[in-house]
């Protein structure tokens, strides 16, 4: 499919019902390249499901996929278990989180299996207090969306961890998590594509996540954009 192009035209400043061109001057036109088809949210469908994975849309949003009820309850037990925090010399500013991520351990695939268990803890509450198995019900919609099967990633007979929990305050600077990349003699670098599912608990400010049309290269942009400190993140030109 071929790229479309897209206008931005700022709204003039209107005075009196007619558009002063005096302080800002002639309205100008902006143009860019996109191979969105919309830029809206979408709701979650076979097809919004697929088109995402082809890059066709930015984003799919699921309402209510956890009541405020239960986020509430959810976010009681978060606060009295045990939060980490990633590495400072990976990640700064400091970002708690409960889980692992198999980029900390690319070299190390028994060490990273090894962990696994532990790494449920909090899911493993949510389930046993709570009746809510984070993880199942994202699979659930994915498999009734889809019509697909929807599993866990395995190596061999064991089981991936999913849905780290992070708990930030300052954001998330641009960086790339691409599974054929890092993941590579990993049964996830054999994926064809992959999306991200996020999930806020706490009803705050904020939260916000931008999404641009522009898929990551690998190794280029990895070598060209990959800062110094913190070694997570790419500068912001990328």
């Amino acid at each position: 499919m071929g790229a479309k192009s897209f206008f931005n035209l700022p709204e003039a400043t209107l005075l009196g019902g007619h558009e002063d061109r005096t302080f800002f001057g002639p309205r100008q036109t902006h143009t860019f390249e996109t191979h969105w088809t919309a830029f809206q949210e979408q709701e979650m469908s076979k097809k919004s499901l697929f088109d995402l994975f082809a890059g066709n849309i930015p984003v799919i949003k699921q309402d209510n996929f956890l009541s405020l009820g239960e986020c509430a309850k959810m976010v009681q037990i978060l606060k009295d278990h045990k939060i980490g925090v990633y590495d400072i010399n990976h990640v700064w500013p400091r970002v708690g989180c409960v889980g692992i991520a198999q980029t900390d351990y690319v070299h190390n695939k028994e060490g990273y299996f090894a962990k696994v268990k532990e790494a449920c803890s909090l899911q493993d509450r949510w389930r046993d207090e709570l009746g809510i198995d984070v993880v199942e019900r994202v699979m659930h919609s994915l498999r009734t969306a889809s019509g697909m099967v929807v599993r866990r990633a395995r190596e061999e007979e064991k089981d991936y961890f999913a849905g780290v929990i992070r708990a930030i305050d300052t954001g998330i600077q641009i960086h790339a998590d691409y599974a054929p990349f890092e993941g590579n003699g990993w049964e996830i670098g054999r994926i064809a594509a992959q999306m991200s599912w996020n999930i806020l608990l706490n009803p705050t400010a904020g939260g916000d996540t931008f999404i641009f049309d522009r898929q990551w290269q690998a190794p280029e942009d990895d070598l060209a954009w990959r800062k110094a400190f913190p070694k997570y993140a790419y500068d912001r030109g990328s």
